[in-house]
C-alpha cells in the first residue's frame, strides 16, 4: 500500500460543482486533514491518482499528489484524521 497527500486549490468555487470531487475522495477512503488536503492510501500511483481526480476539477484549478513513506506527525487536524492515521499505521 502506498500513502499520498492530495492537495488542491479550487479556483471556481462559485461557478463549478465540486461535490463529485469530494464524493470521489470519500469513495477512495481518503481523509480530509486540512481544508484542501487529504491523506489517501492505495495501490495506485501518483500519476494515476492525479489523472483520475483531475476529471472532477475545473481546468483552472490546481491539483497535486505527493507520495510519502513515514507516518504523518501533526499537532491538530480535522475530525477523522487520528482514526485514519491509526488505522493505516497500527
Amino acid at each position: 500500500m502506498a500513502f499520498f497527500v492530495v492537495t488542491y486549490d479550487l479556483r471556481k468555487k462559485g461557478e463549478f460543482d465540486y461535490q463529485p470531487l469530494w464524493d470521489e475522495l470519500s469513495h477512495m477512503d481518503a481523509v480530509k486533514f486540512q481544508e484542501s488536503n487529504y491523506f489517501l492510501s492505495t495501490e495506485s500511483t501518483r500519476e494515476k491518482i492525479k489523472n483520475h481526480l483531475k476529471q472532477f476539477i475545473h481546468e483552472h484549478d490546481l491539483l497535486m499528489v505527493v507520495e510519502f513513506y513515514k507516518k504523518p506527525d501533526y499537532t491538530k487536524a480535522l475530525k477523522g484524521t487520528n482514526d485514519w492515521v491509526n488505522t493505516h499505521w497500527p
